[in-house]
């Protein structure tokens, strides 16, 4: 295995107020997190995943490398590498897969022990090919073998959940060329396998379409849908699906029926085209909330689930930190603070950075606070990567070919809240 070494340790950037994120009279708290920079791999990393790929107890950080896109055959890309935790939030070397293993133009990652053998296995989604590689764990780490599922298009997106309702992991797949989104759960004996060496026993996706009302736009059933998430939106103990449609300018929402099958539910028009999608509670009534990022406005838009599910207005909360071109894209939920309340976290793609969001309560946000990153961050993942209790995170950086990776060290008495 290849080895190397953190390229470059940056300073912290932190709190710059631009716009009008909360009202004025918000505690200051002050977030500090310590970046250090790792080689992607390969060339323009385009997705990440947090999980324990090793068995070590801590967690791992996977990546998945498109190319140069200004090649004809994506230099450096079709490469999934994994990055080993120490256990302090140091990593140690990276093992890429072959590119044979994965389609062309990767550009979407998601983890599950999918063979049911206890080691964590990787899902790849491509830009570039029909179906999705399923990457299969031998144990340490180690991934020397792919079964390779339909799954109706291009993956921009994936979203591991339990959908219907029966044995092994299900899949959700945003499908940008075919406006889709595919349900891939597993067929007869629920991703087990009799054999490595083949791809005939049990392993292949069966692929259900949702349901479409007749009521709805075409938007509303998925077109240019880039983003899925999966949460349970309307309280039935069942994983339903969302799904924020790039092409249609909308975020649709899907409910789950039971055994996989899952009806449209509504729709919000959005202007511009939302990039980044989330699930989560933010205004602590135990209902999921839906979270989008929209470039157009510079903004991230929450919409309050207030039962059924229905969603309404949406809260609007700016994430610039200057006044230059942010780009907000991949989004997720978090208590960075500890403080039992969901922040936001947003990666800016034109702009080099993550605005953090601390939740104050009852859908207050605090203003943002940016924190540099490396050059064009296209994906964003968040976990406790040193084992000290608060929430770190990783960011894919397209431009410059590496990941950061950011320790949080506000509970440290240099970044503790203002007196």
């Amino acid at each position: 295995m290849k080895r190397f070494f953190t390229m470059m340790q940056l300073a912290i950037l932190l709190p710059m107020g631009y716009g009008d994120s909360s009202d004025a009279a918000s505690p200051t708290y002050r977030f500090g997190f310590r970046e250090e920079l790792y080689s992607s791999g390969g060339q323009s990393p385009s997705a990440v995943a947090i999980n324990d790929f090793n068995r070590e107890g801590y967690l791992d950080i996977a990546v998945a490398n498109f190319g140069n896109p200004f090649s004809e055959d994506l230099i450096g890309g079709n490469i999934v590498a994994i990055l080993f935790n120490f256990g302090n939030g140091e990593f140690y070397h990276f093992a890429p897969a072959s590119t044979s293993l994965v389609g062309e133009g990767p550009m979407a990652l998601a983890s599950g022990d999918f063979d049911d053998d206890g080691d964590i296995d990787l899902a790849v989604g491509s830009a570039n090919s029909d179906e999705l590689a399923l990457m299969l764990n031998s144990g340490s780490g180690v991934f020397d073998s792919t079964l390779n599922i339909p799954a109706g298009g291009d993956q921009l997106s994936l979203a591991v959940a339990e959908l219907d309702g029966l044995p092994g992991i299900d899949l959700a797949a945003g499908n940008y060329r075919r406006g889709s989104v595919t349900l891939l759960v597993p067929s007869t004996d629920p991703f087990r396998l009799a054999a490595l060496s083949t791809t005939t026993v049990g392993m292949k996706g069966r692929e259900s379409r949702l349901e479409c009302d007749a009521k709805l736009t075409p938007a509303a059933c998925g077109f240019g849908g880039t983003r899925v998430a999966a949460g349970d939106l309307d309280g039935d103990g069942m994983a339903d699906i969302a799904v924020a449609n790039q092409d249609g300018h909308s975020v649709g929402w899907y409910l789950n029926r039971g055994r996989g099958v899952l009806k449209v539910a509504g729709r919000r028009n959005m202007e511009g085209n939302p990039l980044g999608l989330t699930l989560a509670d933010l205004d602590g009534d135990e209902k999921i909330d839906l979270v989008v990022t929209n470039p157009a406005d510079e903004r991230v838009s929450i919409f309050r689930n207030v039962g059924s599910p229905k969603f309404g207005d949406p809260l609007e909360f700016d994430v610039r930190v200057d006044e230059y071109v942010h780009t907000p894209g991949p989004v997720v939920a978090a208590d960075i603070d500890r403080d039992g309340l969901n922040d936001l976290a947003v990666a800016n793609i034109n702009h080099g950075s993550v605005s953090l969001l601390r939740n104050l309560g009852r859908g207050r946000f605090a203003p943002p606070q940016a924190i540099r990153v490396g050059a064009l961050p296209e994906a964003l993942a968040a976990g406790d990567l040193d084992q000290d209790g608060d929430i770190d995170f990783v960011t894919a950086n397209a431009a410059d070919n590496t990941i950061s990776v950011m320790l949080n060290v506000s509970a440290s008495r240099e970044f503790a809240a203002d007196p």
